[in-house]
């Protein structure tokens, strides 16, 4: 009887044929070939202290767009016209930048109004109004940021009393207390 099953799962065995790949396919669904229909699926928003607004980032064909968002009234904002931005910045700094590879710098929301953010660009800070689309350049004295400010890494999503910090490197996830150079892996 053992003979018999043995015999049988033998024949099984040999008579499954495997299947043929198809490599049109394969070729058509691959990585680098839908590379050119987008660029980005990551989204990581940032809340914007004090308020329940949030902002993220998109990468497109186009370049970066960057959105505003309110889930109270369930609204999206464009932050600004990336194109109008580089004009105003290029008639500022005198230099010109490509909108398609154009990223802003060190992107702080102000605690008084949400609709109003400071970023860095060529060594120089910038304030930008959303509502009425006004940009200005900082002067050094006016800067808000006091140099004993504490300053996170953009990449850690820190805790709100700035006592830890958590951040992903190498598919791991990591806490860290803020002044420690050890950090925690969590997973």
């Amino acid at each position: 009887m053992r003979r018999f099953i043995f015999l049988v799962c033998s024949l099984c065995a040999f008579t499954v044929s495997a299947q043929k790949v198809d490599l049109q396919n394969c070729i058509k669904y691959s990585e680098a070939n839908l590379s050119r229909y987008y660029h980005s699926l990551e989204v990581f928003p940032e809340k914007i202290p004090g308020t329940d607004l949030f902002w993220y980032t998109y990468v497109t064909t186009e370049g970066v767009k960057y959105y505003l968002v309110e889930p109270a009234r369930k609204l999206k904002l464009d932050m600004f016209s990336v194109d109008e931005l580089v004009g105003r910045l290029t008639q500022i700094t005198g230099k010109t930048y490509d909108t398609k590879d154009f990223r802003l710098g060190d992107l702080e929301f102000e605690e008084k109004d949400p609709y109003c953010f400071c970023f860095s660009k060529e060594g120089k800070r910038f304030h930008f109004n959303i509502r009425t689309q006004e940009l200005q350049e900082i002067k050094e004295e006016t800067s808000s940021r006091s140099s004993s400010e504490k300053r996170f890494p953009y990449w850690a999503r820190v805790a709100p009393d700035s006592s830890s910090m958590v951040y992903a490197w190498r598919h791991n996830l990591y806490w860290q207390r803020t002044g420690d150079s050890l950090p925690i892996p969590l997973t």
